[in-house]
């Protein structure tokens, strides 16, 4: 008798099969609160992880993503490089959703000590339920449980706090950055994803069971699901080792 098909999490960052990269839908606008020339959005979003966006102006700095239709979004995921990068890079960050520019609320907020420096990819997870954090939390524990959740049809948090990880349905999206390494006045962000449940994969039927319109996050902590090799990300099944990014990859061919 065949094993029944094991339904992974959307949230599990380290699966590409369930979802997708909706930052590059049609009509997708994406703006900068100020940028160096030569280090816009275009330089943001370019696969090369030699390119970059750089702030010119006040902080907060922030990365806005006006979708053209009511979309689905899971995660943000960005890449920054203390090593490279020093005192441009972000130590708080704080990610706001909304149905318009008028109603964004905070979904997720992450902040990085100092012995705690960002390198690689990191995750920001965009749920309904997703609480506020405090620290960087790094626990790859984490990824087991969601895909534990999403087999067994749990349909407790990952605290056992009655809580669903549904995605959230948004028009914007706002990734502000509130300080930098060294009290950095201008930030370096390397690349920017946004990502979204795939259509029709049958991964995401316990998110979408779940969905709810953006709610304000809380000031509970949670563990995030950033896993790290060398000089990126773990490469585990058919997940982020697409993103690992360097001269020969692209994160288009991992969600092709």
């Amino acid at each position: 008798m065949a094993s029944p098909a094991v339904l992974r999490s959307p949230f599990d960052v380290t699966d590409l099969s369930n979802k997708r990269e909706v930052g590059s839908d049609p009509g997708t606008l994406w703006s900068l609160s100020s940028q160096k020339p030569g280090y816009g959005v275009k330089q943001l979003r370019d696969p090369d992880l030699e390119s970059l966006w750089q702030s010119d102006g006040v902080q907060p700095h922030k990365i806005n993503i006006e979708f053209a239709r009511r979309t689905a979004v899971t995660h943000v995921s960005l890449w920054m490089n203390v090593k490279r990068d020093d005192s441009y890079t972000p130590t708080k960050i704080s990610v706001k959703a909304g149905t318009g520019w008028h109603d964004m609320t905070e979904v997720r907020y992450r902040e990085w000590e100092k012995q705690d420096e960002p390198y690689g990819w990191k995750h920001f997870l965009l749920s309904s339920s997703s609480p506020r954090s405090t620290r960087d939390e790094e626990d790859e524990a984490t990824t087991t449980a969601l895909n534990s959740q999403a087999s067994n049809g749990a349909t407790e948090d990952l605290k056992g706090k009655g809580a669903v990880l549904a995605p959230i349905h948004v028009w914007v999206v706002q990734i502000a950055i509130l300080a930098n390494q060294q009290n950095g006045k201008d930030t370096h962000i390397r690349s920017c994803l946004i990502w979204g449940p795939r259509e029709g994969s049958g991964s995401d039927v316990r998110g979408i069971a779940g969905r709810r319109e953006v709610e304000s996050g809380s000031d509970e902590e949670e563990e995030d699901e950033d896993e790290e090799i060398g000089g990126g990300v773990a490469a585990v099944g058919t997940g982020l080792k697409g993103l690992h990014m360097g001269s020969a990859h692209s994160p288009w061919r991992a969600i092709r």
